[in-house]
């Protein structure tokens, strides 16, 4: 059976550490998923926990700004990956999007009618 262990989630945050910081992006997150053996509730928490490992890796040895890297725990996935029964880890990169100016709206005077003034015409 394979396992989730060290070398392997080295191996695979080493790469994907390596590919980023060679690539602008806008957002990456990282979602791992586990196999569909266990306890359900617990293999949501211990995804959740392989995600934030992953992502702490990528920000204290590649330097990323963590509000640019997000987690996702996704507990039990069936298919998420068929070599192996502890499931998987998947980064999902975005692209930085266009920097856009805050629109600012113009004021606007209040103008009254003559008839709501309490004029008449």
């Amino acid at each position: 059976m394979a396992r989730f262990g060290e070398d392997k989630g080295a191996e695979i945050s080493q790469g994907c550490g390596e590919y980023l910081s060679k690539n602008p992006f806008g957002v990456a997150v990282v979602a791992v998923s586990a196999g569909m053996d266990g306890d359900t509730q617990k293999d949501l928490v211990l995804t959740e926990a392989r995600a934030m490992v992953v992502r702490e890796y990528l920000v204290e040895n590649f330097g990323f700004d963590d509000s640019q890297l997000k987690t996702l725990g996704m507990g039990k996935q069936a298919g998420a990956n068929l070599d192996a029964d502890w499931g998987s880890i998947q980064i999902l990169i975005y692209p930085a999007g266009p920097q856009f100016r805050p629109i600012r709206r113009r004021r606007r005077s209040a103008r009254l009618l003559p008839k709501q003034c309490g004029r008449s015409r």
